[in-house]
C-alpha cells in the first residue's frame, strides 16, 4: 500500500490576505529567515501588498527589489531618520544609473545631533534637506511605474519587527513625489498648510485629488 503522505499544517504566521477590492492586494508576515524577494513577490502593476517584515530587511532592500521591475526611475523620500547603512545601497544605485535622481526630507534632528547619515545624505543626494519630518514614505517614479511604501521604519537597517504598505499607482506615486519635493524646497509642514504655493490637500481612497479648504 502507498505510504500515507503527511497533511501539512498551515503556518499560520505566513498567510495571504485578499483585500476585496479591484486591485491586486494581498498581505503577508514574513518570518526570520525569509528574504524580501520572496516575502514581497513580484512587483506588479496595480498592486497592493501589505508586508510585516521581523527584523529581517529594511526599507532599502524592498526599494532595491523594486527596482528590478521598475527599471531605472526617480526616487523620492520624506523619514524622520536614518543611517548610512540604509542609504548606501540607495547611492550605489543611483551611480550605476538605476536611480536617475536620489531626494530625501528628514527631520532636523539629524543636522543637529551632527547625525553622519545627513552628512553622508547632503554629500551624495541630489535635493537633502533637514525639516520637521516625522513621516516615512519611500516612493520611486518613472514613466511607466509608481511605487510607494509607506512605512513604520526609517531608512535604516531595522532590526525589529516593521509594517509596510507596498503601492503601484503611478498618479499616487507622483502625489508623494509633489508634496516631498515641495517640503524639500521650503524645509517642512509650512510648505503644505495650504498656500498657493504649497497647498496640496489629501489623496482619498477612490484615488481623487481633494483640496483642502
Amino acid at each position: 500500500m502507498p505510504e500515507k503522505q503527511e497533511k501539512r499544517t498551515k503556518n499560520p504566521l505566513s498567510r495571504i490576505h485578499r483585500h476585496n477590492r479591484k486591485k491586486k492586494r494581498r498581505a503577508v508576515i514574513g518570518q526570520r529567515r525569509q528574504r524580501c524577494v520572496e516575502i514581497v513577490g513580484d512587483i506588479q502593476k496595480d498592486m497592493a501588498v501589505t508586508v510585516i517584515s521581523a527584523g529581517e530587511w529594511s526599507v532599502h532592500d524592498m526599494l532595491i527589489h523594486a527596482l528590478d521591475f521598475t527599471g531605472p526611475a526617480e526616487c523620492w523620500i520624506a523619514t524622520w531618520g536614518g543611517w548610512e547603512s540604509g542609504l548606501r545601497p540607495l547611492v550605489e544605485a543611483k551611480r550605476s544609473g538605476l536611480i536617475t535622481s536620489l531626494n530625501i526630507l528628514t527631520d532636523e534632528r539629524t543636522r543637529l545631533n551632527g547625525d553622519a547619515f545627513a552628512q553622508y545624505a547632503a554629500a551624495n543626494c541630489d535635493r537633502f534637506k533637514c525639516g520637521q519630518c516625522h513621516a516615512k514614505v519611500f516612493t520611486l517614479i518613472n514613466d511607466k511605474w509608481g511605487v510607494v511604501i509607506l512605512s513604520s521604519a526609517n531608512l535604516n537597517t531595522s532590526p525589529r519587527l516593521e509594517g509596510h504598505c507596498i503601492d503601484e499607482d503611478l498618479d499616487l506615486a507622483q502625489f508623494h513625489k509633489t508634496w516631498i519635493g515641495q517640503a524639500i524646497k521650503n524645509k517642512g509642514p509650512k510648505a503644505l498648510r495650504g498656500t498657493e504655493e504649497g497647498g496640496f490637500g489629501r489623496w482619498n481612497m477612490d484615488q481623487e485629488f481633494l483640496n483642502d479648504e
